[in-house]
């Protein structure tokens, strides 16, 4: 995966944003899928998290959606995308989850 050479560093209103969805993670109590098995919204959020810290490393992403698109889609080793699974619900791509959730968080601001 190519990641982009931000010129800004994260704004604030943004690293908000990425704050507010990784504790999303947490308490919606979903299962992740990623490179082949299923992990609990702790493991999720902390995989995450460690992925942030590297690509911050790289580059740094100026927007939420630069985290979901490179954090919280798709596997950098493996190229597949992760899934998300919530009590009643089938599987979904973890990018359209995310989204939706960064839709719900905005509205409420």
């Amino acid at each position: 995966m190519h990641l982009p050479q931000a010129s800004a560093a994260i704004a604030p209103a943004a690293q908000k944003e990425i704050d507010a969805l990784l504790a999303q993670i947490v308490s919606s109590q979903c299962r992740f899928y990623r490179n082949g098995a299923w992990h609990d919204a702790a493991a999720a959020k902390a995989h995450m998290e460690r992925k942030l810290a590297r690509i911050s490393q790289i580059g740094t992403l100026r927007r939420t959606e630069d985290f979901i698109t490179y954090a919280a889609t798709q596997s950098s080793v493996s190229g597949e995308r992760y899934k998300i699974a919530c009590a009643g619900q089938s599987p979904q791509d973890a990018q359209a989850w995310m989204q939706s959730q960064l839709s719900v968080l905005r509205a409420r601001l």
